[in-house]
This record gives C-alpha cells, sequence and structure tokens, in this order.
C-alpha cells in the first residue's frame, strides 16, 4: 500500500493486511491525503501496520495528511513508530467531528509530524519520546500522553493550548527545542518536568 491514498465514506469500511505504510510525495506529484475516513461507521482497519514514514525528503513544503471525521476512525493501533521525513515536508494527522485515530501503541515520533486535536479528548497512552513535533489542540481539548517522557531532540517541536485545552503529561521530564504557546485558561500538567 504504499503511496496509496485510501479513502473510506459513508459507512464504508476497508481492511489492510500491510505491516508498514511508506509515503513520498514526490510519487504522486505534491500533497497526498494518505487515509481518510470520514462519517459514521467508515473505518480504514490497518491494525496489522508497525509503522509509518514519510521517504520525500525535499524543501517543497509537501504534506502527506490523515484524516479522521465525522466520526470516521483509522485504526492504527499496531503502529509503534512514525517518521515525519526530512527536510520541508510533513505528516499531519487530524482528528475532528467525532473522529479517532487509534495509535494506542505508537512509542515514537521523529521528525515532522503534525497532530491537529479537534475533539473533547484524545490519547497517545504509549507515546515516549517525540522530536520534531507540533501538537495543536483546541479550545476546550484534553491531550493524554501518560507514558511520554521527552519532548525535544534537535528538531524543533510546537505546542499550542488555546483556552481551556488540557495537556496532561505526568511522565514528562524534559521539553526542549520546544515553542510552547499556552493561552491564559490552557493547563498543562507535567509535575515531574525538569528540564526546558
Amino acid at each position: 500500500v504504499d503511496y496509496s491514498r485510501i479513502t473510506a465514506l459513508a459507512g464504508y469500511q476497508i481492511t489492510l493486511g500491510a505491516n508498514s505504510y511508506a509515503s513520498d510525495a514526490s510519487v504522486v506529484g505534491g500533497h497526498t491525503a494518505a487515509f481518510r475516513a470520514a462519517g459514521a461507521n467508515s473505518l480504514i482497519n490497518a491494525s496489522s501496520m508497525t509503522s509509518i514514514s514519510n521517504t520525500h525528503n525535499s524543501g517543497n513544503g509537501w504534506l502527506t495528511t490523515f484524516i479522521a471525521e465525522n466520526s470516521g476512525v483509522l485504526n492504527f493501533s499496531s503502529v509503534q513508530a512514525i517518521d515525519g521525513g526530512q527536510g520541508n515536508v510533513r505528516n499531519v494527522f487530524t482528528i475532528r467531528t467525532g473522529g479517532n485515530i487509534n495509535l494506542q501503541n505508537l512509542q515514537s515520533l521523529t521528525q515532522n509530524n503534525t497532530f491537529n486535536i479537534e475533539i473533547p479528548t484524545y490519547s497517545l497512552p504509549s507515546l515516549t519520546t517525540g522530536d520534531g513535533v507540533t501538537l495543536n489542540l483546541s479550545s476546550g481539548t484534553e491531550l493524554n500522553t501518560a507514558s511520554l517522557v521527552s519532548l525535544g531532540g534537535g528538531h524543533l517541536n510546537s505546542v499550542t493550548m488555546p483556552i481551556f485545552s488540557v495537556w496532561n503529561a505526568g511522565q514528562l521530564t524534559t521539553l526542549n527545542d520546544t515553542t510552547l504557546g499556552l493561552t491564559s485558561g490552557a493547563t498543562l500538567n507535567a509535575p515531574n518536568l525538569q528540564t526546558f
């Protein structure tokens, strides 16, 4: 399924047997809507995948997007590592309007990954390290990263937290190379944070 663009709409369900996914925007000629599930009962079940990678390295700003919206679900429950690629390319994960991207076993994020979280609660329970990560919360969103220990390692990170958003990061000790934008009324729960 490498370089594929897969969409499930209006209750359609797709199951994939691949153990990994690689994207390269140059192969498809630009921005790539890699996976999208939209609508009640719409599902892309990629639970056999253990890794996602962006193999294109350039400065052209091409995006590879993963979108779950309107109660659609992307099931990447076995993915342990996601690499966003080098240069000015990026993976963008967007969760909105009741959608869900299941990344319950994700442990590491490296280089150029953005999460746009536009639902009330979202969790990355197994994530332990991240570098080159952008986290965009919405007003009222609660993000839970119970296992996250460090964010930062040479690439720039960004966390945007508007009013009434909450980030629970109880094990976080290191937050380096990170722009942290907290609006009045936002809450960062990181009692073990030592390095910033």
